[in-house]
């Protein structure tokens, strides 16, 4: 038997797209949440000899801006890495590989297709968010309630697929800014959500746009728009409306108007993933009056466990995302596929 095992750390595992597909749909939506509140009450713990998150690399080719985001949590060390293609390029997708290491010995130990894991982490850690704050909105006060998300792409998927899920939403609306999406992504989107959950695709501010804003329960933000996505005058927004926002990951970017992050600040319910990216990074924190000490660290609302609840009142979550995160999703993957017998093992050392 040991033998066996010596020669089976001597080989490679890889997980493909399909592999991760076939995992994640084995991945209860309870077991995701756990896996980044987790992560964020790590990050918030301020015992930093439990984790390292250094800053990404870039490189530059002439195609892509590829990145390089390493990061250990406790002996779980991974990188991702990202090529992001270059505007006014012919290349397109946007390809991303982690790699996972051996705790003890150092040696790659899998390489995974980690295209869909940055969407299904973010999301992910949303939810435990809006969660940790609202304490009191149950899914059994949510159900049939309504969530907009602004975009259709990876992320605005996994938002709607993971918040739905776990709220039992009775309807989602996708807001885009192509009309050739409104006719082609109904049918798509439907596929990722119950068949009793009604999806509407509507165009960047059609009238019926306002309507379904002033409805909603959450509303995410999943687009890297330059400016607000709507205009804080023409929204009459309930007043226990949450917020997730993690399209504008740039200091040039908002997706919501300065008002309602002061909004939220006024109600001491404006939470950030990370204090000190957000103070870099993120463009709607930015561009409001609202300043760091404003912002509470999700994860120290997760430590605290006494935290006062903003189930009533309007809410915000404004991630930009840390590689930490990745390394949480990333292991809890290899975690169900060595369990399940999925991947491929390949002869490597």
């Amino acid at each position: 038997m040991n033998q066996s095992h010596d020669e089976d750390e001597k080989r490679l595992l890889i997980l493909s797209g399909k592999d991760v597909d076939e995992i994640l749909d084995g991945i209860s939506i309870n077991d995701l949440i756990a896996n980044q509140t987790d992560v964020f009450s790590t990050y918030s713990s301020q015992n930093e000899n439990r984790w390292e998150s250094p800053i990404r690399t870039t490189i530059n080719s002439s195609a892509h801006t590829h990145l390089f985001m390493p990061s250990r949590n406790e002996d779980q060390v991974t990188i991702k890495c990202v090529a992001v293609p270059k505007p006014g390029g012919n290349a397109t997708g946007l390809p991303a590989t982690g790699l996972v290491f051996h705790p003890t010995k150092g040696q790659t130990k899998v390489i995974i297709n980690v295209a869909q894991l940055t969407g299904v982490r973010t999301a992910a850690g949303c939810l435990s968010a809006s969660i940790a704050m609202q304490t009191t909105k149950t899914p059994d006060k949510t159900k049939d309630g309504n969530i907009v998300i602004f975009g259709t792409g990876m992320q605005a998927k996994w938002h709607a697929r993971l918040f739905v899920g776990y709220y039992r939403l009775g309807k989602v609306t996708f807001i885009t800014t192509s009309a050739q999406k409104v006719k082609e992504a109904k049918a798509s989107l439907q596929q990722q959500l119950p068949k009793e959950t009604q999806v509407d695709v509507l165009l960047q501010d059609s009238p019926e746009m306002i309507t379904v804003l002033n409805e909603a329960h959450f509303i995410c933000g999943c687009t890297p728009s330059t400016e607000p996505r709507f205009a804080w005058d023409k929204v009459r927004l309930r007043d226990d409306v949450h917020f997730s926002l993690i399209g504008s990951y740039k200091s040039h970017m908002q997706e919501v108007p300065a008002k309602a992050v002061e909004r939220a600040a006024s109600e001491n319910a404006l939470s950030v993933d990370s204090i000190e990216a957000c103070s870099h990074e993120a463009g709607d924190l930015l561009k409001s009056s609202t300043s760091p000490k404003d912002w509470q660290e999700i994860g120290k609302i997760v430590l605290n466990k006494n935290s006062q609840d903003v189930s009533d009142k309007f809410s915000m979550f404004k991630s930009v995302g840390f590689a930490l995160q990745d390394t949480a999703i990333f292991n809890l993957v290899v975690k169900h596929a060595e369990a399940k017998g999925i991947g491929k093992k390949v002869d490597f050392y």
